[in-house]
């Protein structure tokens, strides 16, 4: 009788463990379940949230961007002087947002193509506003212009800080990435449309397969070749202001133009080393640059009749004397510019 009540007793257990096994199996299912469909809405919000922080980002990039432009702008057109306006002109170029661009997950190739469209646009619709709304030509603008004076510095300035990039592109973008060699600054988007421009042109190409910044270059091509001499003879009257009288007095570059005016010795060779520096790498280098990126396009430098006129009054020193390899650089630039 006892093991019969023992027997019933087991059993009884055994159909006891059995139920709550099967529910507590079907417990856990439910459980993981639920925890799969939350580990899933984690991750869909996650992402969702990355990508609003991203938007967000790039929204306020656009912001800054613009907002810095635009008080760059300002300030370089109510400077009073070249050099200020230069500097104001060099932060407005560094602000398209071309130059902050940096290549992340969603700073795609497509949306860099954009800004360059939209950037040179922008640049020569401003470049209008700077020059009193006028459009720029060839024989246009004066670095010795004394009536409406402020509006020729204001363009010369611009063409003078094309070159700028911003120091985001110059530390992190081209560090960053692959492929990405240089940095890439207004005059090097202006030279790649105009190239592809005269490709254009010469019937090589099809103005269809431009791209969309190349078009926008291309259609403003005269004012970006005017723009390109303006440049070059900037860093020729730039040059002068360092190794000639008019460096000294604004009215010499006046008085030196005229028939009557006496010559005078070069002041290279009394330049600190770091000024010699900055004449032959900073501004004969860039004039040399202009003019063989013009000659490649199938256009002449044409300087200016001011500028060549006091270059003309400009005695270097003789070859009989001791000069150091920087006087040879000088001499040599200059003629490769003038021949």
């Amino acid at each position: 009788m006892n093991i019969k009540v023992l027997l019933k007793s087991i059993l009884i257990l055994s159909f006891s463990f059995t139920f709550t096994s099967c529910g507590s199996v079907k417990d856990m299912k439910k459980n993981a379940e639920e925890a799969s469909k939350n580990s899933g809405d984690a991750a869909k919000a996650a992402q969702e949230s990355r990508e609003e922080i991203a938007n967000s980002r790039m929204m306020s990039r656009i912001a800054a961007a613009s907002k810095s432009r635009r008080e760059a702008l300002n300030a370089m057109m109510s400077a009073k002087t070249f050099e200020k306006k230069a500097v104001e002109s060099a932060k407005y170029f560094k602000s398209f947002e071309f130059q902050v661009w940096t290549g992340q997950k969603y700073d795609t190739q497509e949306y860099l193509e954009a800004l360059y469209s939209s950037s040179i646009k922008e640049f020569f619709r401003d470049l209008v506003e700077a020059y009193d709304g006028k459009m720029l030509s060839v024989k246009t603008p004066s670095p010795f212009k004394l009536l409406d004076r402020t509006r020729h510095l204001n363009a010369l300035a611009m063409a003078s800080t094309l070159h700028s990039t911003s120091e985001v592109q110059d530390l992190v973008t081209v560090k960053r990435l692959e492929g990405v060699e240089s940095s890439t600054s207004m005059y090097d988007l202006i030279k790649s449309g105009l190239i592809k421009h005269v490709a254009v042109k010469n019937g090589s190409m099809n103005i269809r397969d431009l791209k969309d910044y190349e078009h926008d270059v291309s259609v403003y091509a005269k004012e970006a070749i005017a723009l390109l001499q303006a440049r070059a003879n900037m860093m020729l009257t730039l040059t002068l202001v360092k190794v000639s009288p008019v460096g000294e007095k604004k009215s010499k570059a006046i008085t030196l133009q005229l028939p009557t005016s006496k010559k005078f010795n070069s002041g290279f060779s009394s330049l600190s080393p770091a000024r010699q520096d900055k004449v032959l790498n900073g501004y004969l280098k860039a004039a040399l640059g202009v003019k063989t990126f013009l000659n490649s396009i199938g256009v002449e430098l044409e300087i200016r009749k001011d500028i060549l006129k006091i270059y003309s009054k400009m005695v270097l020193p003789s070859a009989a004397l001791s000069l150091t390899n920087e006087d040879l650089l000088f001499e040599e630039a200059l003629n490769e510019i003038f021949q």
